[in-house]
């Protein structure tokens, strides 16, 4: 995923994330959190969400935890201030799963797909909420799993 200039690589079998600038070649990993819930007997699934606020000039990952029994876990890094992950609480449960190329940060939103339902999971950067855009019913039968979100 790429936001204003810096990429997030990931990779679900490899343990953390990088972040990269390729205009300086400079090259972060963060820190690892990826631990199945203690009452999951499966590993979840990860995805990593890179946002930027411009208004605030900052960078923030949003990681993703679905472990299909309950609703989805989020965690925010934001670079250059926090040493670890930080569990958010959402305003109202959502369960979902971001499509791996169906995201896109837009003016300090990342916008997600979301694999099971019809829906775009909506998740503003500077103040660390969601909200959840349904897309109309007609869309169901055509929605594909390689949809990508453009800007």
């Amino acid at each position: 995923m790429y936001a204003n200039g810096l990429f997030c690589v990931w990779n679900q079998d490899v343990e953390s994330v990088i972040i990269c600038n390729p205009s300086t070649r400079e090259v972060i990993r963060l820190s690892n959190l990826r631990k199945p819930p203690s009452s999951v007997d499966f590993d979840p699934s990860y995805n990593y969400s890179l946002g930027y606020e411009p208004e605030e000039n900052k960078y923030k990952i949003l990681m993703t935890c679905d472990a299909s029994l309950g609703p989805t876990r989020n965690w925010v890094f934001t670079l250059g201030i926090d040493e670890s992950w930080r569990e958010i609480e959402s305003s109202f449960m959502i369960d979902f799963v971001p499509i791996f190329n169906g995201r896109v940060c837009i003016d300090g939103v990342i916008y997600m797909f979301d694999c099971k339902d019809n829906f775009i999971a909506a998740f503003n950067v500077k103040t660390e909420n969601f909200r959840i855009i349904k897309l109309c019913d007609d869309l169901s039968p055509l929605f594909n799993p390689n949809f990508k979100l453009i800007e």
